[in-house]
């Protein structure tokens, strides 16, 4: 008795682990994908900014 319930208890957090892992993975990729989003555009910015700075010094 104590095996079968074991048993299931091994299979149930088998089968959680299994669907959990999968939504961690895609949240995870989705939060690197926006973040490499921000950094870009932070580049950007950055890049006109030193052209309008160049440009107040002439």
């Amino acid at each position: 008795m104590f095996v079968g319930i074991g048993f299931i208890g091994m299979l149930t957090s088998a089968i959680t682990s299994f669907f959990t892992t999968d939504t961690e993975k895609s949240e995870n990729q989705r939060l690197l994908d926006q973040l490499e989003f921000v950094t870009k555009q932070n580049e950007e910015i950055k890049k006109r900014l030193a052209a309008i700075e160049q440009q107040t010094r002439k």
